[in-house]
Parts: C-alpha cells; structure tokens; sequence
C-alpha cells in the first residue's frame, strides 16, 4: 500500500508539463448544497444587518458583514451561481462604500434608502446560491473574499473587474 501511495506522489510531482494532475476527490458534504438550517441563519443574519443599518442600529462591523456578503454573492455569481446583471453587483459596491464613507465621517451609520433596495436585491440572489452552490464552492468563494479583503481596502473589485473586461472587447 505504502508503495502505491509512493508512487502516486512520484507521478503527481514529477509529472512533465501540460499533464493534469487529478485534483483529490472531494466527499458527499462537499458536493451537496449547505445545511438548509445553517443556510437559514446565515440569511438571517444578513438581512439583519441590512435592516439594522437602514435603521439607527448600523455601525461599522455590520457595514463590513454586507461588504462580505457582497463579495461571497459576486464571486459564486461568477461561478455560476444565482441570476443578476453585472451591473446589480457594480451599483451596490458603489452604494455600500458611498454608505461606509459616510459612516466613517460622521459616526452615523444608517444606510440610505437606494443602497438599501440595491443591497437587499443582491441578498435575495445570495439567499438563492445558498439553496443550490456546493459546500466546496461556497468555501471557495469564502476564501476569495477573505483573499481579496485581506490585500486591499475593500472596494472596487467588480468594477474594476468589469471595466478591464470591457476594455478587452468582452461582454460581461
């Protein structure tokens, strides 16, 4: 058996150029929509954000909950996942970091009323990725959010992304 897995390793490190290694094999939990009741929760908690940001409970960290929300929704959107037109997820950067900015300055947290409408439509498309995308690419999508916020300060992603597609002749 040793032998086997010896040899495997060997093909796999030392394969020449232009062959595929055979990624692993992910299992079942992987492969299959998240839990429908951790699925609900999450829901929850976003579109409890929302509604406490357009009330007079927002403050900074829930901002930044929709901020990650946003980036989750764009990337699976970008997977394939869930229907809306690229033009929805540039509107809605743009508004929750107008919304941020003005957070910042004055202390008052409140989002006004078309962030609020552009936000709760890019939510309602999340909902929906979360009923059907795969465990395995919700963490994928995960991963690329906490990437990307890690390296930058959080915003222009999609529109900077949609104007160099533009840019090179392609439709987005």
């Amino acid at each position: 058996m040793m032998k086997k897995l010896q040899q495997s390793n060997k093909i796999r490190k030392g394969a020449p150029a232009g062959v595929h290694c055979v990624p692993p094999r992910l299992n079942k939990k992987l492969l299959l929509p998240v839990d429908r009741t951790f699925a609900t929760k999450l829901c929850l908690t976003h579109h409890l954000s929302l509604m406490a940001c357009r009330g007079d409970a927002g403050n900074d960290f829930l901002m930044s909950q929709l901020v990650r929300s946003l980036y989750m929704t764009y990337f699976l959107w970008r997977d394939g996942f869930g229907k809306a037109m690229p033009k929805l997820f540039e509107d809605a950067e743009g508004a929750l970091e107008s919304n941020r900015s003005k957070g910042r300055n004055s202390g008052v947290w409140r989002m006004d009323s078309e962030c609020f409408e552009i936000i709760g439509k890019v939510l309602l498309v999340h909902d929906d990725q979360l009923a059907a995308a795969p465990l395995h690419r919700i963490l994928q999508a995960e991963a690329n959010v906490y990437g990307f916020l890690r390296s930058s300060d959080g915003c222009d992603l999609i529109r900077l992304n949609h104007r160099n597609v533009k840019s090179a002749g392609l439709s987005a």
